[in-house]
């Protein structure tokens, strides 16, 4: 036999299964409502202070360099040509990437993804990077 609280009084048969009721008063009612309303509260509180990101944001564009040839870049353009989007003189094909940084702070955090790009997000010899800093 399952048990289930079952506000509205109302018995309900799923099956074979029975569900009992039980009778609430007005004032256990009115105590439970304001109970689920501050734990309601309290959980979008937590929620929201949980989804704050913590350190610092930062966003680095790649993109080839202006002599190098771009595959991709030739690729999409001519397929945009061919979709009748005249207009476009040129296409270049980057990378966008996004990192939070923890423990760092300003002009220590910069250098750190500066670091980061020279090393391993984009090759100094054939790419250009910029870093943006929030």
């Amino acid at each position: 036999m399952i048990t289930r609280w079952i506000r509205e009084g109302k018995t309900v048969a799923v099956g074979r299964l029975r569900i009992k009721r039980y009778s609430v008063s007005p004032a256990q009612r009115v105590q439970q409502d304001g109970q689920a309303d501050e734990i309601r509260r309290l959980k979008a509180e937590l929620r929201r202070v949980s989804e704050e990101p913590a350190g610092v944001a930062a966003s680095v564009y790649v993109s080839p360099k202006k002599g190098i040839l771009d595959p991709a870049g030739q690729a999409t353009h001519g397929a945009l040509k061919s979709l009748g989007y005249v207009e476009v003189a040129d296409v270049r094909i980057g990378k966008y990437i996004t990192l939070r940084l923890e423990g760092v702070e300003g002009e220590r955090a910069r250098e750190r993804v500066e670091e980061m790009c020279e090393r391993l997000l984009a090759n100094p010899i054939i790419d250009d990077y910029r870093v943006e800093i929030e």
